[in-house]
């Protein structure tokens, strides 16, 4: 039978192929695509769970050599999360009870599979948000790895480094720029490193900035700092746009330089 539903791959723990091919009949009936392999002893599930790759585990419980709750905790002890459907002849309290208790998901009788392919239905979506949580947890993982190292690594840069977001707020500034400044990580955050460029150049600052930033160029300019305590420092500074994945500009990254 050709179907053009979504592909669940699926593990069957059967010794019946006509049973295991009633179960195939009842998912496509449901819309879904069933790719299935039949397994039906503790040698040929184990190997087919050391392959992985599976959606779902479906599993009768009399088997000659196993029965359902044998197969739920070979499957359990490789695969904590993978759905596992008991799909038993009889299916009395006490087994199903038994079942769940042990972490099967769901229980069938193969008399009564309505809810079969809605089960599997539901499983799949919750497969799948959590593959994505999982993948946006490691993506916020790696960056934030990135941002320690960028810190550990700016914060020993001989010159100063500071970023900011898009409005160019400061949002970091290494060691050597909080010296230059007078002003600590803190403080600086912001537009406040605005307030310690020269007074005679600050005007002249500010609008070499804001054309850089109109005009998505590069910030390239000769300046003086005057902190808090009257130190004045004479500066070569540039700063590159910051990019996202996507092609925007997120913000700027700007060095100094101490003429000095």
């Amino acid at each position: 039978m050709q179907t053009t539903g979504l592909d669940v791959h699926l593990l069957i723990v059967e010794d019946s192929e006509e049973d295991t091919l009633l179960l195939v009949r009842e998912i496509r009936r449901g819309g879904l695509n069933p790719v299935w392999e039949r397994v039906h002893s503790v040698a040929t599930l184990n190997h087919a769970l050391l392959r992985g790759a599976w959606d779902a585990v479906l599993s009768d419980d009399a088997l000659p050599q196993m029965n359902g709750l044998t197969a739920l905790a070979m499957v359990r002890a490789q695969y904590p999360e993978l759905p596992f459907f008991l799909v038993a002849g009889s299916l009395p309290e006490d087994l199903a009870g038994a079942a769940i208790d042990a972490g099967a998901t769901d229980c069938f009788s193969k008399s009564r599979l309505a809810r079969l392919v809605p089960a599997l239905r539901r499983e799949l979506r919750v497969a799948r948000e959590r593959m994505a949580l999982r993948e946006r947890d490691a993506r916020l993982s790696a960056f934030q790895q990135t941002q320690v190292q960028f810190r550990r690594v700016a914060h020993e840069a001989p010159v100063g480094l500071w970023l900011t977001d898009l409005s160019g707020g400061c949002v970091f500034a290494n060691r050597r720029w909080c010296e230059m400044t007078g002003l600590t990580e803190d403080q600086i955050r912001g537009r406040a490193w605005v307030d310690v460029v020269h007074p005679e150049d600050r005007d002249r600052f500010v609008a070499e900035w804001n054309r850089a930033v109109r005009e998505g160029s590069e910030f390239v300019m000769d300046y003086r700092l005057q902190t808090p305590g009257g130190r004045v420092t004479h500066l070569k500074g540039r700063s590159v746009i910051l990019k996202d994945e996507a092609g925007r500009v997120s913000g700027y990254l700007g060095t100094a330089i101490d003429h000095a």
